[in-house]
């Protein structure tokens, strides 16, 4: 059996719901981002044997399999492989496991594992009657950003209290570990500090890959390239001030979770990793990532997306200049840090 290794990987700066990149096709931006993650590392397009990409709600321009139209759309060849693969919250890990798997096996030599997520995007839906020639009335017009079902209930699922929101998940969490809203508040604060700094430090431009957004009639063509959602005014009594959300305890719109995009590239090859190590600017090659499985999250609640933040804080500092391996094994939860907070 072969190792797995992570040669490094890009992303898009983190955007807000209807904001710099709501005009973007996913399958385009997925497609953008993977061509970004090659070209970083030095691996070649048609070099890539698979793509795995995890999507929870392909109701967009991506439908079908939109790990395999961005593929085409940004210019892989006919010959690479590409599947779509959707759990929730942990789509993107799942990927990432899949092609590690394969890369172990052998039956895989360079693969892509990678995410994308478009909320500004997602469709509306039409929902068909339930006979050939269903009667009159009015037609059901179905937002597939809020139905994660894709569809209207399932009564059986609803009694099972499946449909359960992030922000429903936090709150489990919270409940579980007995977390008080000030340790809620105090967390997502120091969340909002550590992101500011990794930002104004270059630590995250190391990750994110620029876009170009065009020119429209008010506001002119511009680089985005700094994740929207850090507040550099954040204060503890502005948290504290926040109401709670519905259904909620003690989870505001300041202590819950964001959404980003992420594309990784892999080889069983060791000295093409370190090679490839030492031409990427971060300098890290992360070798078995770990996934921690929490029964608090929806799904048996695997609790991990998005390119550079699976490995926490000492991932994330990892990313500097200097040049080395980076092997990590095993993180507990209470180490875990997300950039935005929740």
């Amino acid at each position: 059996m072969t190792d797995a290794f992570v040669l490094g990987g890009v992303r898009t700066p983190f955007a807000r719901y209807g904001s710099s990149l709501s005009h973007i096709r996913a399958d385009e931006l997925l497609g953008m981002t993977m061509k970004g993650a090659c070209e970083r590392v030095g691996v070649g397009l048609d070099q890539v044997e698979d793509i795995v990409a995890g999507c929870v709600n392909p109701a967009h321009e991506g439908m079908g399999d939109v790990g395999r139209w961005a593929a085409l759309a940004a210019g892989f060849p006919d010959s690479v492989a590409g599947a779509t693969i959707n759990r929730f919250c942990g789509s993107s890990v799942s990927a990432t496991i899949n092609v590690a798997h394969a890369i172990k096996a052998g039956d895989l030599g360079v693969g892509i594992a990678c995410g994308v997520e478009s909320m500004s995007r997602s469709g509306w839906a039409y929902m068909k009657g339930d006979a050939p020639f269903a009667p009159r009335g009015p037609v059901i017009l179905l937002d597939t950003m809020w139905a994660g079902a894709g569809g209207p209930p399932n009564p059986t699922l609803l009694a099972r209290n499946a449909y359960i929101g992030m922000i429903e998940t936090a709150q489990n969490v919270a409940d579980r570990y007995k977390l008080t809203r000030e340790e809620i508040d105090a967390f997502a604060l120091r969340s909002q500090q550590h992101a500011k700094a990794a930002r104004d430090s270059g630590r995250l431009a190391k990750e994110i890959m620029p876009v170009q957004i065009s020119a429209t009639k008010k506001i002119p063509a511009r680089t985005f390239e700094h994740d929207e959602f850090i507040r550099d005014d954040t204060t503890a009594d502005q948290l504290a001030a926040l109401p709670v959300q519905p259904g909620t305890t003690q989870m505001t719109a300041a202590n819950s979770t964001r959404f980003g995009l992420g594309a990784n590239v892999y080889t069983r090859d060791l000295e093409t990793a370190v090679r490839c190590m030492r031409e990427i600017r971060a300098g890290t090659v992360w070798i078995n990532d770990p996934l921690t499985d929490n029964d608090a999250g929806p799904f048996g609640g695997m609790k991990q997306s998005g390119f550079g933040r699976e490995l926490g804080q000492e991932g994330l500092e990892a990313f500097q200049d200097t040049k080395h391996v980076h092997i990590e094994t095993k993180i507990e939860l209470k180490d875990w840090w997300y950039p935005y907070g929740g």
